[in-house]
């Protein structure tokens, strides 16, 4: 029989200083390295609640509404909202805030799945979790609706690295890297952050979008993103990114993350994500940006799936839970 614990016991919150290092170049943090911030968060939460080492299984939604500069302060407010046997469902709050001028400001929000691993790395049952105040229930309630609306969405295969070629298509908006994992990205089971390895995708599909709209862009949302395997260190990640659709001001790009366990090996799915990134004018607001046409098979099924996704992605910012 399952363990049940209070939905209290899986909360945290953290505040780190924002440094320089942290900064994208509109001197505001980068939205890479507020999702690894969310996604170590939301690591500890589930750890903590369930006694054994978790994964990233996914970022069902993120969105990004404001900046924060450089030496004022990133809170993060992380709470476990429902368990789904081997899984929970984590929602993040991210807010800025000035200790000198004593202001403080919402900036992003997040929910992520999570997975309990055994010792044969093999999923494993959570600790039912069990909501107690109203707004406990209603974050479980939420949690719930957000699955259905996830499970609406069609799966989606990855392409074949070697067959499927988006440089061939339209836009030309194509940017790929190779990273091999160090123990720095690692976490205490010896998998790959995901934070890290989004935070990698986020500079790759910047610079993708930055190429297509001419002009500086920054990150909007991040969506759909699953991991189908965990990376260990030492093993080589390829990514590539390439723009599926665009929406007047703001651009879809999918990201595909493969990894080789040497460089002679086959290349593995990973996980494949949609980034949406807004184009900003001289004065920093929205712009409009070059209409994509698609050419190719594949470029057309993923300029149409993207109408879908926009959808659920708008339907999902309304369910987000108030931290």
């Amino acid at each position: 029989m399952r363990a049940k614990l209070p939905a209290r016991a899986a909360y945290a919150e953290r505040t780190a200083v924002v440094r320089p290092e942290d900064l994208n170049f509109q001197h505001s943090i980068f939205g890479g390295r507020v999702m690894s911030l969310v996604d170590e968060i939301a690591s500890e939460v589930a750890s903590s609640f369930c006694g054994r080492p978790v994964v990233t299984a996914g970022f069902d939604l993120i969105t990004f509404e404001a900046g924060i500069r450089a030496y004022e302060h990133i809170h993060l407010v992380a709470r476990g909202t429902r368990v789904f046997r081997t899984s929970m469902e984590v929602a993040v709050r991210v807010e800025g805030a000035d200790p000198r001028r004593g202001r403080r400001w919402k900036t992003s929000d997040a929910t992520l799945t999570l997975v309990a691993l055994g010792e044969d790395g093999r999923p494993v049952p959570m600790p039912e979790l069990v909501p107690e105040t109203d707004e406990e229930k209603a974050l479980w309630e939420a949690a719930g609706r957000r699955r259905e609306l996830r499970l609406t969405v069609p799966a989606e295969p990855p392409p074949d690295f070697d067959q499927h070629d988006p440089v061939r298509s339209a836009h030309l908006a194509f940017e790929a890297t190779t990273e091999i994992c160090l123990p720095s990205a690692a976490n205490e089971a010896g998998f790959v952050q995901a934070g890290w390895i989004l935070s990698l995708a986020d500079r790759l599909a910047g610079i993708t979008a930055a190429r297509h709209a001419g002009q500086p862009v920054v990150t909007a949302a991040v969506d759909s993103v699953r991991f189908e395997r965990p990376v260990h260190v030492g093993e080589i990640v390829d990514v590539r990114s390439y723009l599926t659709r665009t929406f007047r001001t703001s651009m879809e790009i999918r990201v595909e993350v493969w990894m080789r366990r040497t460089p002679s090996h086959a290349r593995e799915p990973v996980t494949s994500a949609y980034f949406t990134y807004v184009a900003l004018d001289p004065e920093g607001r929205p712009a409009p940006v070059p209409e994509l046409v698609p050419r190719t098979d594949a470029d057309r099924r993923l300029w149409e799936a993207a109408a879908r996704r926009r959808e659920v992605r708008l339907l999902g910012r309304s369910t987000f839970p108030t931290a």
